[in-house]
Formats: C-alpha cells, sequence, structure tokens
C-alpha cells in the first residue's frame, strides 16, 4: 500500500498547486502512538501556520483508490 499512498499524495498535491497556486501544499507521513505510519496531506492557506492534515490512507483499499 505504501507504493500507490506515495502516488496518491503526490497526485493530489500536483493537482492542488494547479488549483490553488497561492496555497503550500506539504506531504506527511505520520507515525501514530500505537505504531500506525499514516500518510497525509496539508495544505496551508497564504499566511497561514496552521492547517490540518488529511490521512489518506483510508481512501486507498487493495491497491486501488476508493
Amino acid at each position: 500500500m505504501l507504493a500507490e499512498a506515495v502516488d496518491m499524495k503526490e497526485a493530489v498535491k500536483e493537482e492542488m498547486e494547479r488549483r490553488s497556486p497561492n496555497c503550500r501544499i506539504q506531504l506527511a507521513e505520520v507515525r501514530k502512538n500505537n505504531g500506525l505510519l499514516l500518510h497525509g496531506i496539508s495544505i496551508y492557506a497564504p499566511g497561514s501556520t496552521m492547517a490540518p492534515t488529511i490521512y489518506i490512507d483510508g481512501y486507498i483499499q487493495n491497491g486501488s483508490y476508493i
């Protein structure tokens, strides 16, 4: 699933940069307290130092996007 998550993160980042050129897009791999590694995307508004992280792992199932 790692390869699919990386591909999806990159595709979403490229599309968001195209649609919102003033926003900063940050990709992240976050290890949670239980050791689970999640793949996330944060979209920062212009001038903002905070943004939520959207985890995409739940949108990938058996190697394909749902």
